[in-house]
């Protein structure tokens, strides 16, 4: 703790913050529901807020999700591992999954229709309004979140 020239005291948190803001929203949001507007949720939010509360309550540290780091709403697949996988197993099915995933979206940012399943779950994900340019922008943003429901419990 250090006080400036003007009187005030600045603190820097010992631990991120970020993480604390969200649990005690989801802690929150149940009461919120049965209260009129105690903790708002804006419908922008909702997606972002859905991600999470699945990361922290239903998914392990045995499994995890491939999904686009802007748009929570799009879930490309969920990863599951066996308990005993070692770590550099784990990152490797994680980075061959993540490039395929990269691979679908470059193909599809062309312009070009969906060649199979994969590529047409993709495609929907995204819904109809998507442009390609947006599916070439998510390419860089195909990220791996790993469950925390059981440490979190």
């Amino acid at each position: 703790m250090r006080a400036s020239t003007g009187g005030s005291v600045h603190m820097k948190p010992r631990f991120p913050l970020r993480p604390l803001l969200l649990l005690s929203l989801l802690c929150l949001a149940p009461l919120a529901r049965g209260a009129t507007d105690l903790l708002p949720r804006p419908p922008e939010l909702e997606p972002a807020i859905q991600f999470w509360i699945r990361v922290y309550t239903q998914i392990s540290t045995n499994d995890g999700f491939i999904h686009d780091q802007r748009n929570l709403a799009v879930v490309y697949e969920t990863l599951h591992f066996e308990p005993d996988t070692p770590a550099r197993e784990r990152e490797r099915r994680v980075d061959a999954q993540r490039e395929r995933i990269r691979d679908i979206l470059r193909r599809l940012a062309t312009g070009a229709p969906p060649q199979d399943a994969d590529e047409q779950k993709v495609r929907e994900l995204w819904g109809p309004d998507v442009t390609p340019q947006r599916l070439a922008d998510a390419v860089d943003d195909v990220r791996f979140q790993l469950g925390q429901s059981d440490r979190f419990r």
